[in-house]
């Protein structure tokens, strides 16, 4: 808007909304690869700002999304997670990169910042997550442990497969096969059809995937 160019520059990229004259922020990533559309851009290199003194140094915090330092001293027993992230898979499909490391450190926020005890955290990376793990965990173990008192999240970062048959979305486990998705696939119908009968009080689903042309613009 301002006519600065950021080519090659590192910067800070706030993902805010508007509340009562101020900011509220949702998110931050910083990156020198990607170009974003953003509402608050801070330039963390050159250009200089105008009247900034030459000789005084722009101070820039670091700040790394895997180190995550522990706040929860005592978990919450009542809290469940199956983690899903699948990079490489049995067929040759090309890689979904850093699917499993997003796994792993969704796993670590959990415990470590969220309050999921450990032991409630099922983590099914690359080859752990075939579709007979998926299902283990999704339709037996979570029913097994949660009540009316839970709260469940689900994280899944890998394929997403369509249907064009039926306009239908699949996660994609780690032995599926896109071309014969009804038998090895995980369609979200059944994804969803599952988790409307826990008696969770809470549920949240994150998924990091890509399911062209189901419905929309989705």
């Amino acid at each position: 808007k301002d006519g600065i160019d950021l080519k090659g520059l590192a910067v800070s990229y706030a993902n805010v909304t508007r509340e009562r004259g101020g900011f509220s922020l949702l998110g931050l990533i910083a990156t020198p690869k990607i170009t974003l559309t953003a509402d608050i851009i801070e330039v963390l290199q050159e250009p200089r700002i105008a009247g900034w003194p030459a000789d005084l140094p722009y101070v820039v915090g670091s700040a790394d999304v895997d180190d995550v330092p522990q706040v929860w001293d005592v978990p919450n027993k009542n809290r469940y997670a199956v983690v899903i992230g699948i990079e490489h898979y049995r067929k040759d499909l090309p890689n979904v990169n850093f699917a499993s490391h997003d796994a792993k450190v969704v796993k670590e926020y959990l415990i470590r910042r969220l309050g999921f005890a450990e032991e409630n955290v099922v983590s099914l990376v690359n080859e752990h997550a075939a579709k007979s793990d998926v299902e283990k965990y999704l339709e037996y173990w979570l029913p097994d442990h949660v009540d009316q008192d839970s709260t469940v999240l689900i994280y899944y970062s890998g394929h997403g497969a369509a249907n064009f048959r039926t306009n239908e979305g699949y996660l994609l486990p780690f032995d599926g096969d896109p071309t014969y998705l009804d038998g090895t696939g995980y369609s979200l119908k059944r994804l969803y059809e599952t988790l409307e009968k826990s008696p969770a009080r809470e549920v949240v689903v994150m998924l990091d995937s890509c399911f062209a042309g189901t419905g929309g613009r989705s």
